[in-house]
């Protein structure tokens, strides 16, 4: 009596793993012979890949581990891009304090000082040259307590190149300061200035030219 395929199939992983009894391996031998379909099914045992389980412990430790390694590396791409921002910060601020902060003073050898005099008004007017080539963006004026005022030029560390063909207040054009409650007035810092105007000392009357010259840059200023 042939044996039904589907006895078969239920012996063939016993067969497959050779833990069945000498009868029922040839039982299967004789059957596989004759079975294209169950030679089939045998052939997927030998290709089969056998997927154990493993413990619900090992599932939950496999979790933890990759959880903290996820995040672990969202901590590092956080830090390292907070790193990167302060590095980039850094550096901007120090590209601003090196052309922006203006708190150099101009040397008194590249500054002079021509046609001071005293206007109809009683106001000092000087012309004011920086002769080095570059930009001079700020100034400060400070009476001390000696009463002496310091008209001081400002840079950067970091100066551009002036424009030589535009006449304003340090590229040979006027300055005008008042002289009430000063005993004298310099160009430049304390430690390095030029003398300009001192109690006592005279100065030339500005002419009509000049007068009118001066009127009108302040006109256009405003």
């Amino acid at each position: 009596m042939k044996t039904s395929c589907k006895i078969i199939g239920d012996l063939l992983p016993l067969y497959h793993d050779e833990v069945c009894s000498a009868e029922s391996r040839k039982l299967v031998g004789e059957h596989l012979q004759e079975c294209e379909a169950c030679k089939a099914m045998l052939a997927r045992l030998d290709n089969e890949i056998l997927f154990i389980k493993p413990p619900q412990d090992d599932i939950l430790a496999i979790k933890k581990i990759s959880f903290a390694w996820r995040r672990a590396r969202i901590k590092s791409l956080i830090k390292g891009f907070l790193i990167a921002f302060g590095i980039c910060i850094s550096f901007f601020a120090v590209y601003l304090g090196l052309t922006e902060l203006r708190i150099f003073p101009v040397e008194s050898n590249v500054t002079k000082i021509s046609d001071a005099c005293m206007l109809e008004n009683g106001l000092l007017a000087f012309r004011l040259a920086v002769t080095d080539n570059y930009e001079v963006p700020a100034s400060k004026q400070y009476t001390d307590s000696n009463r002496i005022t310091y008209l001081t030029p400002l840079r950067a560390f970091i100066k551009p190149k002036k424009d030589n063909t535009r006449e304003n207040w340090y590229n040979g054009g006027y300055n005008i300061s008042q002289l009430d409650g000063m005993d004298s007035f310099y160009v430049g810092s304390p430690k390095d200035a030029i003398l300009v105007w001192k109690k006592g000392m005279v100065l030339p009357s500005a002419n009509k030219d000049t007068e009118e010259k001066i009127k009108q840059m302040f006109i256009s200023e405003k």
